[in-house]
């Protein structure tokens, strides 16, 4: 799949959405921050794999995200579904 994107893979399509919608936001943020110019700062490897470890347990987030997601398009964009 090289040039291709990522693939995302989840029990649930809320999961999948929800995963696909965080890590492009980090992306996001990233490319923002390095646009600087300034020196960013990384955190510790111990940090990032505890903060890690949290976010893997949090489904039911994901779940009632990607639920919120189909209420706002209902509300704004109904035709979503035809």
């Amino acid at each position: 799949m090289g040039n291709h994107g990522v693939m995302v893979v989840a029990p649930t399509v809320g999961e999948a959405f929800d995963d696909m919608y965080t890590l492009e936001r980090a992306c996001q943020i990233f490319v923002t921050a390095c646009a600087t110019g300034r020196r960013l700062s990384v955190l510790s490897d111990d940090v990032a794999e505890k903060t890690a470890r949290d976010w893997e347990g949090i489904t039911d987030f994901s779940i009632r995200h990607f639920e919120e997601m189909k209420l706002i398009l209902d509300k704004e964009e109904p035709d979503y579904r035809d």
